[in-house]
């Protein structure tokens, strides 16, 4: 049965690009940030909008390693977790691709599974994957609020 599961991918895809409760949608939000915003600041700046949003391609990057079952090692996600930004790598229209191709992967990877799945605990960590799919939801909405205030400043 994908009862839970379609609950899980439904609230995914209305996060990304649907009509959420609390506003915009991922994906209305990042794609109508200014170039003025999201191009990289000259100092370490961890609270920049490109910062966050490699720093949610990284954690979307550790839930799909974690459903697919990869038998990585989670640090090497943490070392990337708010790592220092290369212009030429990691530029906005670059983020918005790698964040819509991940969260494909994610919904389709899911699709794949059965609730029962939702029970398993998740490699390396304490909880299970209902814990780890809503959180990472959650996760997505808090530092997309981070951008959004930073569009507006």
């Amino acid at each position: 049965m994908q009862t839970e599961i379609l609950r899980i991918i439904n609230r995914i895809e209305t996060t990304l690009h649907g009509d959420p409760w609390y506003g915009r949608s991922v994906f209305s939000i990042l794609e109508d940030s200014p170039a003025e915003k999201t191009a990289l600041p000259d100092a370490d700046n961890s609270h920049s909008q490109p910062a966050l949003l490699w720093h949610m391609i990284t954690w979307a990057e550790f839930t799909l390693r974690r459903i697919e079952g990869r038998s990585d090692d989670p640090k090497e996600m943490e070392i990337l977790d708010w790592r220092k930004l290369d212009p030429s790598v990691h530029t906005w229209e670059n983020g918005l691709k790698e964040i819509r191709q991940v969260h494909e992967n994610i919904i389709a990877r899911l699709k794949e599974k059965q609730d029962g799945f939702l029970l398993e605990t998740v490699d390396y960590r304490s909880y299970d994957f209902s814990f780890l799919l809503n959180g990472f939801v959650d996760h997505t909405i808090y530092h997309l609020g981070q951008i959004a205030l930073l569009q507006k400043l």
